[in-house]
Formats: structure tokens, C-alpha cells, sequence
């Protein structure tokens, strides 16, 4: 699925794949949502910044990334140390840092 967002001439997108193991491109993006999981504490202050006590996301909660999206997204600073994150039209995303594959929440 492709989800497309247009502002002032501008397009922008996020393709979504398979929540479950599966990411676009036949590659998973398991080790990407296992990051972000095991450093919760710091990456919701990104994904909900407004949240205060969220709890740890379920697998089933996150979608995998085309790594591509990278290319026109707006890089955000976090503290994790093995992830690079995203936002294109208040998507948000983390890709490992190989930019290989990317999940979002």
C-alpha cells in the first residue's frame, strides 16, 4: 500500500509492507522494529512525542518502509546509536543505519 500526501505542489509518500516479517522488497524489517522496541524509552519521545506513558509498541503495531522514502524524508535527530529516523508529511520511520530496511509506527 502506498500512502501519498500532497502539500503545495508537493507529493510525498510512504509505501507500507508487510506488518508481519515481510517488508517491501522481500526484505524484513524485523531487526528494525526489534531495535526501536528494545530502545523504547528513548525512540517514543520521536514517535510520540506528546505521549508520555506509552507503553512498548507490539510487532503488530508496526509496518514496514521502502528504504527509498529515505531520499525525501527530513532526517530527525534521536538517541539511538544503530538507527537513522524519518519524516515525510508527518510520517515517522527508522531505518537500520545501512538505510536496508525501515519501520514505522
Amino acid at each position: 500500500m502506498l500512502l501519498t500526501a500532497a502539500s503545495g505542489g508537493l507529493t510525498a509518500g510512504v509505501e507500507i509492507g508487510g506488518g508481519v516479517g515481510g517488508g517491501v522488497g522481500g526484505l524484513s524489517c524485523d531487526d528494525v522494529k526489534r531495535q526501536i522496541t528494545r530502545d523504547w524509552f528513548e525512540m517514543k519521545k520521536f514517535f510520540r512525542p506528546d505521549e508520555t506513558d506509552m507503553k512498548r509498541p507490539k510487532s503488530r503495531e508496526f509496518y514496514c518502509v521502502s528504504p527509498g522514502y529515505t531520499h525525501s524524508a527530513m532526517p530527525k535527530v534521536t538517541a539511538s546509536m544503530s538507527l537513522s529516523c524519518f519524516t515525510v508529511q508527518g510520517s515517522k520511520f527508522c531505518c537500520n543505519k545501512s538505510l536496508e530496511t525501515c519501520a514505522g509506527l
